[in-house]
């Protein structure tokens, strides 16, 4: 302790308060997140510091900021309950957030629940159908889903018109991610990815779950957007 107390202090003192910064976890508690907050401004004399449950959502905020114009997810955790297809990707939920995954098993609409995640997690067991996609292969797959339902008119142009933006550029934008070049891209052959559009198709109350693996890609941006085109 005496030592850490010396080098920061020598640190400060040499290059001036701000050359001591902190980065928090994301899983320490309330209490000492604040805690560590009072001790490093009023303590320590630090100018700098953060914490990681928000520098981990930089790239959600900024998607969601760009596409729908706020930075709040459009879900609710009612959704779990209320949805009759659940995409979770990259989610092993029964395990990593049991609670919301004993409301998915409160939805009495009978779901879909499509897992889409390279492992083969016991929420992927549990699932209707899974898709093990090759790593750093979502974004490929999003686009070829898109492409296919677009391509046969599974979607509501009608809601399109009056709610978004940009529709026809992205809808260009998706031709490019043919089936072909999807299945080669992700490893799933052609047959699953149009079983996979076609568990989409019929839902009214489809939504799409993640966790940290997609918001944290090298392309994790790209990843939550509908399209840079695109605006709902």
């Amino acid at each position: 302790m005496g030592a850490f107390v010396t080098r920061f202090k020598e640190i400060q003192s040499k290059h001036g308060p701000a050359s001591v910064a902190w980065l928090g976890t994301g899983q320490i508690v309330t209490e000492e997140l604040a805690f560590l907050g009072a001790l490093a401004k009023f303590g320590m004399g630090m100018v700098h510091g953060d914490g990681n449950t928000r520098q981990c959502m930089a790239t959600a905020v900024s998607a969601y900021k760009e596409s729908f114009g706020f930075d709040a997810p459009p879900y609710t955790y009612a959704d779990f309950e209320e949805s009759d297809v659940l995409v979770l990707i990259g989610s092993n939920l029964c395990v990593a957030h049991p609670i919301m995954w004993q409301r998915v098993l409160k939805n009495k609409r009978q779901p879909q629940i499509i897992v889409v995640d390279p492992r083969t997690t016991e929420t992927a067991m549990a699932a209707t159908q899974h898709y093990a996609l090759r790593p750093k292969s979502d974004l490929i797959l999003f686009y070829g889903l898109a492409n296919i339902l677009i391509a046969n008119g599974w979607i509501d142009r009608e809601y399109m018109s009056k709610h978004t933006t940009g529709f026809d550029a992205f809808a260009a934008h998706a031709r490019r991610y043919s089936l072909r070049a999807v299945s080669n891209a992700t490893g799933l052959s052609e047959a699953d990815l149009s079983r996979f559009a076609e568990a989409i198709r019929p839902g009214k109350r489809v939504s799409f779950w993640w966790t940290m693996g997609v918001n944290q890609a090298m392309k994790a941006h790209a990843s939550l957007r509908p399209s840079s085109i695109l605006r709902c």
